[in-house]
């Protein structure tokens, strides 16, 4: 697959570092997924392999979902007990968690009390935010090694402004890191 790699090759490198590539066409009813085996930067070349169809992909979501930064945790609370699993994504209305055994208290349809913390960088400083609401277990997915639970949550007006704000931060962030990363792997192979 030829790239258009207009942006002083980030396209090609960004491939690389994915390791993945999601073809969509308004002639599918479903994506492809496909891994990446080799790239040609000098020519604008990206070969594919293991091509799969998929169902949806990120472009199908009504809002941005993110990696949160060390500063996010979430708690949940399904029948008066408490749990904090590693936060893999979030968006304005989901949360996506890793585990490594599901509690009895929890299935598909779960009532849960949330309690988000994170911090937004306020000028010179950071501020600190708490959010308490609730939500439930929309989806769980069994892995080979983990289970990932998808949390469905809803927020007022002034969390969901904070909860945004974060979001939009955060989103920033990620986007400078990758660009730290593609200077260092350019500075790598030029030497």
């Amino acid at each position: 697959v030829r790239i258009d790699n207009g942006g002083g090759g980030a396209q090609s490198k960004v491939a690389e570092i994915s390791g993945h590539s999601i073809i969509t066409s308004k002639y599918l009813s479903k994506d492809i997924y496909a891994t990446i085996k080799e790239v040609n930067h000098d020519k604008q070349i990206v070969i594919l392999d293991k091509m799969n169809f998929i169902e949806s992909y990120i472009h199908h979501r009504k809002s941005v979902r993110i990696a949160p930064d060390n500063s996010f945790n979430l708690v949940i609370e399904a029948e008066n007990i408490k749990y904090s699993f590693k936060v893999i994504n979030i968006s304005m209305h989901y949360a996506l968690v890793s585990l490594t055994k599901l509690p009895n208290t929890i299935s598909i349809n779960t009532k849960l009390k949330l309690f988000i913390t994170f911090k937004v960088k306020a000028e010179t400083n950071f501020k600190t935010y708490n959010i308490k609401t609730t939500g439930h277990i929309h989806d769980i997915f069994h892995f080979k090694n983990n289970i990932k639970m998808l949390i469905f949550f809803e927020l007022d007006s002034v969390d969901k402004h904070h909860f945004e704000n974060y979001i939009y931060t955060r989103g920033l962030e990620i986007v400078n890191e990758l660009k730290v990363l593609i200077n260092r792997k350019n500075k790598i192979e030029n030497g």
